[in-house]
């Protein structure tokens, strides 16, 4: 793996602003659309921005100098842990979006008063269904519990 502020030409006191004209200096000549084909331009490149992504956020930053600073041996594992550790909590963030929320207990619900069910009257039509605010599935006819 190597020196990422090597690699951009900076020092490890950069501040961010440093580092993005840095990046711009160094990943110009190697972009793919300047040396289309050229596979070894694309692998430089790819560091380069590797090294940018780490150095211009601060908690990735924070965890490569915490490494870099134990020795190489240990890199790779504290970099493979920082990789897992990101892909966990991307992780967690797509699952939030999947979790239902806990349907209501019927005693609390305010729409059907607890019955499970709901009435809709249209003139002299009345329709009975289960109420959808409390999620009562099957209502009894008779006492509004679930069977």
């Amino acid at each position: 793996m190597a020196d990422y502020y090597e690699l951009l030409g900076v020092s490890p006191s950069a501040s961010v602003e440093e580092i993005r004209a840095a990046y711009r200096k160094s990943a110009g000549p190697f972009h793919p659309d300047r040396n289309p084909g050229d596979v070894e331009a694309a692998k430089k490149f790819c560091e380069i921005s590797r090294a940018y992504d780490v150095l211009s956020d601060q908690d990735q930053r924070r965890k490569y100098d915490a490494s870099s600073r134990r020795g190489r041996s240990e890199s790779l594992l504290d970099s493979l842990a920082a990789d897992l550790e990101s892909a966990l909590a991307v992780f967690g963030q797509v699952a939030s979006f999947f979790q239902v929320p806990e349907p209501k207990k019927q005693s609390e619900c305010a729409t059907c008063k607890g019955t499970g069910t709901t009435v809709s009257e249209f003139g002299p039509f009345v329709i009975t269904h289960s109420c959808s605010d409390c999620e009562a599935e099957n209502p009894s006819p008779v006492n509004g519990e679930r069977q």
